[in-house]
């Protein structure tokens, strides 16, 4: 499935840049497109991440009993996967951010009143809080740092699977996409732009449900007890696999 999904999401990318390079050339890609190449890299290094984490595991499968039952083979590879999931949740972080940029770029070309251009300022307050907010709960919430990455004993909650924090980057994630869904409502068909622009604004309307949608059901179904490493990165990769179609979507007309 994750492999699926990584490629539908690099497909929608990978589509991004033919239009835009056939449109402005290469030499004409803007800030947008960075972040759009940012974001479907950290997208393939998940994908790989999670793809290992899978076959090896990590601490967040096991419970405190079974890790005394592993070999040493097996607790050298969790250990590893371990290692891996701080560094493929930042990388989460970044590409969710990544994608809202490319928003916050896009809308900035547009015409709107003053207390649009306020609330998209204020967005982006929202957006730069919680990059760093969570980016500094991930990195501090479990210190020493190798606590992370043991296996037996196992670390406490808060260096695995911490609830705290998929609750956090979940209130940013789903309430600045809610703030960038309402700046553009009451003025979408008497802006004057080209057409083709305000349809791409309508997509990321009507994809951005969507997105909220994922990011509501991933955090409902991943702050449960007994979590494993599997269904956070199922959940994870359908919800980043849908807002990189959405974002990008608007793009793809010339």
């Amino acid at each position: 499935e994750i492999w699926a999904l990584f490629s539908v999401g690099v497909l929608w990318v990978v589509l991004r840049f033919a239009v835009r390079i056939r449109t402005v050339g290469i030499h004409g890609l803007q800030i947008d497109d960075g972040f759009a190449f940012l974001s479907v890299l950290c997208w393939t290094i998940i994908i790989v991440g999670i793809h290992i984490t899978y076959f090896i595991g990590t601490n967040i499968d096991y419970s405190a009993k079974e890790v005394w039952g592993l070999t040493e083979h097996q607790v050298e590879g969790i250990s590893f996967g371990s290692k891996l999931v701080p560094g493929l949740t930042c990388l989460s972080i970044v590409m969710i951010f990544s994608l809202k940029a490319i928003v916050i770029i896009l809308y900035r070309r547009l015409a709107f009143g003053d207390w649009q251009k306020q609330l998209l300022n204020f967005t982006i307050m929202v957006c730069i809080v919680g990059f760093i907010s969570t980016t500094l709960q991930l990195s501090l919430m479990c210190l020493p740092y190798e606590r992370r990455f043991e296996v037996r004993p196992l670390p406490e909650e808060k260096c695995t699977a911490s609830l705290t924090f998929f609750v956090a980057l979940s209130c940013f994630n789903a309430s600045s996409d809610a703030l960038l869904l309402t700046i553009p409502v009451p003025l979408l068909w008497t802006l004057r732009v080209p057409l083709y622009r305000r349809v791409g604004v309508f997509i990321l309307l009507a994809s951005g449900i969507f997105v909220m949608s994922a990011c509501i059901i991933r955090v409902s179904l991943t702050v449960v007890p007994n979590i494993t490493v599997r269904i956070i990165a199922r959940w994870g990769a359908r919800e980043l696999a849908i807002a990189l179609v959405a974002v990008n979507s608007a793009s793809l007309r010339p």
